[in-house]
């Protein structure tokens, strides 16, 4: 009999080395070992503060200081899944190995890779929003387009010091006004990136890596049904996200692949897949500071 447990490991393998590339999100990934998991749809956040410095006295020495560590409780929303059935007539057990593995690798960069980027760039937009971030309005062009984003750059680094690793995560739109000013050759640097997670080379202003994204995984709202995803109604255009590397936390906590063989699969006569993705992202509360959002104005 076929070994669907190890078919199931097999593509679940490859399906892992792959999607962290293929995401233009995933870099923040890189964070998520500071979670506390135990199971379930729950996940813990630690929140940590200490007390400022105090005078030192030479009669009683060392001012006493506080520390105080919280666990904030968060729950994962996005458990998506799919389906596919792989008919038995067309594809022996040899030929279920290379069929399987383009239908997984083709549902993957198609659908799973854009769908997790626009969750996880949309969810950044509304913590943001909701924690009181303005977003700057604008529209991109090549005269402006340097200046503006080198401002915004600036006006983090102000607020979060040298010390603190930025990234741009940018629209492409917004990317090709940037590649046509006539900034972008003298300007613009080419950087080893690598946190652990993610090794490449990447552009830079300013010492702080862009990311291009996907326009239409980079707007400010979308739905997420029984077919994919897609744009919400009124939703902005996002020309860039400028934030700390350790301002979000991105997960994913199962990300399963279950296989049925002919002789097992009860409602048809072939080979079922079944793929779940449980994921989600957060935006830590204490580095609403370390974002800069800009976004395209409604038309």
């Amino acid at each position: 009999m076929p070994n669907s447990i190890a078919y199931a490991t097999l593509f679940q393998t490859a399906l892992d080395e792959k999607i962290t590339a293929q995401l233009a999100s995933g870099a923040l990934e890189a964070n998520a070992s500071m979670l506390k998991y135990n199971g379930g749809n729950t996940v813990k956040i630690p929140k940590v503060s200490t007390s400022g410095l105090g005078n030192y006295s030479k009669t009683t020495g060392f001012p006493a200081g506080s520390v105080t560590l919280e666990w904030e409780e968060k729950n994962l929303t996005q458990d998506r899944g799919r389906e596919f059935t792989i008919d038995a007539m067309d594809n022996d057990e040899s030929a279920f190995v290379d069929s399987a593995s383009n239908v997984l690798g083709t549902f993957q960069k198609d659908h799973v890779v854009p769908e997790v980027d626009a969750y996880r760039f949309s969810k950044i937009y509304s913590s943001a929003v909701a924690g009181g971030k303005a977003v700057n309005s604008y529209t991109p062009a090549k005269s402006s387009i340097y200046s503006t984003l080198s401002d915004e750059i600036a006006d983090i680094r102000d607020e979060v010091g040298d010390n603190v690793k930025l990234m741009v995560y940018m629209s492409g739109i917004a990317y090709k006004a940037l590649k046509d000013s006539s900034e972008f050759e003298k300007k613009i640097d080419v950087a080893n990136f690598d946190n652990g997670t993610i090794k490449t080379q990447v552009r830079a202003i300013d010492d702080v890596p862009i990311f291009r994204v996907p326009s239409d995984r980079f707007k400010t709202a979308y739905t997420f049904g029984d077919d994919g995803y897609a744009a919400a109604a009124g939703a902005l255009q996002m020309n860039w996200i400028i934030l700390a590397d350790n301002a979000a936390i991105a997960i994913v906590k199962t990300d399963k692949i279950r296989i049925f063989d002919p002789a097992t699969n009860q409602s048809a006569d072939g080979w079922k897949i079944q793929m779940r993705k449980y994921h989600d992202l957060w935006l830590l509360d204490n580095k609403i500071n370390t974002i800069s959002i800009s976004a395209t104005p409604s038309t």
